[in-house]
């Protein structure tokens, strides 16, 4: 098991991401579409960077596995992006989005196995997250 060490204020450090989004919940109706937008290109930053968290530790580790997950994780959540941009259907992307950063948990779960410190961060964040886009979801289709 290797030892990933975390001071006490990350786990607060990574909710305080899920801002932006409560942020989003309170703006006005005619803004709802552009900050849906915006808040999709946010959400799609982070799921980019878990991509890229697992890219570097398959590269610590050689695991090619992870290697490939990280690299399809990326394109699929810019992928979501572009949907919402072009097809200006937010709603049905942020459902998208939702799905993508859940199946990532569940594969990071296992890539994570040895790293019980970063793994707990990363539920600290995929809660948060999860939380926040329910909201938001929620709101789009009341």
């Amino acid at each position: 098991m290797k030892k990933f060490s975390t001071n006490k204020n990350i786990n607060f450090i990574t909710a305080f991401g899920g801002l932006p989004f409560l942020i989003l919940l309170l703006l006005p109706t005619q803004f709802w579409l552009a900050a849906q937008l915006l808040g999709l290109v946010y959400l799609i930053v982070i799921i980019s960077f878990i991509a890229g968290v697992n890219w570097c530790i398959a590269c610590l580790t050689n695991n090619n596995y992870l290697l490939t997950w990280g690299i399809i994780l990326s394109i699929l959540a810019w992928g979501v992006s572009c949907y919402a941009w072009f097809s200006q259907q937010a709603d049905m992307a942020w459902i998208l989005g939702w799905l993508l950063l859940n199946i990532a948990w569940f594969v990071d779960r296992k890539a994570y196995a040895n790293y019980p410190g970063l793994l707990a961060l990363r539920l600290t964040g995929t809660i948060t997250l999860n939380l926040c886009i329910i909201m938001i979801i929620i709101r789009s289709l009341a």
